[in-house]
């Protein structure tokens, strides 16, 4: 694994994992019930809603360190030109 696949692996986990307890403690509060079913729901709509809001923040977080690796790499002077090759 190179070390800018963990370091994006590292960040969709932490910024992944925070979101889905937003997503979880924000349907806690808006079902408050002594139910299980209702109970149950929260649960299962809270996981759900959060690895769909936790594919999303990876793209977005992925996207910004490539940007950001290839700004360093801009300024370091590592990138190339890169042209067709012309027939």
């Amino acid at each position: 694994m190179k070390k800018l696949d963990f370091v994006k692996a590292a960040v969709s986990f932490v910024v992944g994992s925070s979101a889905t307890i937003v997503v979880r403690q924000i349907i806690n509060q808006a079902m408050p019930s002594d139910k299980v079913t209702d109970r149950a729901a929260a649960l299962v709509s809270g996981y759900v809603l959060g690895q769909i809001v936790s594919e999303h923040t990876k793209e977005w977080t992925n996207s910004k360190i490539d940007e950001t690796v290839a700004k360093l790499n801009e300024w370091r002077g590592k990138t190339k030109e890169i042209t067709p090759e012309e027939d």
